[in-house]
C-alpha cells in the first residue's frame, strides 16, 4: 500500500537531488585536494627537515 501512496517524483524533485549530487561531488572533490595537498606539504617538511 505504501508505494501506491507514493506519486511519482515531479521534475523539481530531480532537479533539486542533482543539484545535491553536484555539491556533494564538489565537497569531495575539495576534500581530495586538502588531503593531496597535505600529503605533499608534510612530505615536503620532511625533505627539508
Amino acid at each position: 500500500m505504501s508505494d501506491a501512496e507514493q506519486p511519482d517524483t515531479p521534475s523539481v524533485n530531480q532537479e533539486d537531488e542533482s543539484e545535491r549530487g553536484t555539491a556533494v561531488l564538489g565537497l569531495l572533490f575539495l576534500a581530495a585536494l586538502a588531503g593531496m595537498w597535505s600529503v605533499v606539504y608534510f612530505i615536503m617538511l620532511g625533505r627539508g627537515a
